[in-house]
């Protein structure tokens, strides 16, 4: 039995006077939807004059439509791959496989996400430690530095003495 899979509104608009977006999967002429949520579990809806339902996406005319249809292909995608995967595409079989996929996508996505943080905290902390490392051979420089400059007054302390010693030496012979 073919499927069709395609983003859509429902025919009931809710208090506010917008029109939950949702995901249509379409089995033996009969549809059903799947609405779309915001991650926090909210429904999303958006006025009608903004969806074009001949391509089942959201017209240019809303602000964030860009990311509302990457979320209508996102799950258009899921939905038409679980569906043409499953042997059974009744609308139960293949909503309980939809949502049983995304939770899987949140956990992989949740999990990459764990795994870009801690990335991010190993090359902060490289960071800090060449920042760390760059202050310590500063003041390992300004400690040789003074070093230096106290051994060049020793130096120049002692030809001095060297020269004294040695003029000393010749009044003694001159004498």
């Amino acid at each position: 039995m073919s499927f069709t899979v395609k983003g859509s509104l429902t025919a009931k608009k809710n208090k506010n006077g917008l029109y939950p977006l949702t995901i249509r999967y379409t089995i033996g002429g009969v549809p059903h939807n799947i609405s779309l949520k915001t991650s926090d579990g909210k429904v999303i809806s958006v006025d009608k004059n903004d969806f074009d339902t001949v391509s089942g996406l959201m017209k240019q005319t809303k602000s964030n439509y860009n990311v509302l249809n990457n979320l209508i292909r996102k799950h258009s995608q899921v939905l038409e791959d679980v569906a043409a995967a499953s042997t059974d595409k009744s609308f139960k079989t293949v909503k309980d496989l939809y949502v049983h996929r995304i939770a899987e996508i949140k956990a992989e996505e949740a999990k990459q996400a764990a795994i870009e943080q801690r990335e991010n905290t190993i090359v902060k902390a490289k960071k800090l430690h060449s920042i760390f490392s760059a202050e310590e051979a500063v003041e390992k420089k300004k400690t040789l530095s003074k070093t230096l400059t106290e051994l060049d007054r020793e130096l120049e302390q002692y030809k001095a003495e060297g020269v004294k010693t040695v003029l000393n030496e010749k009044e003694d012979e001159f004498k």
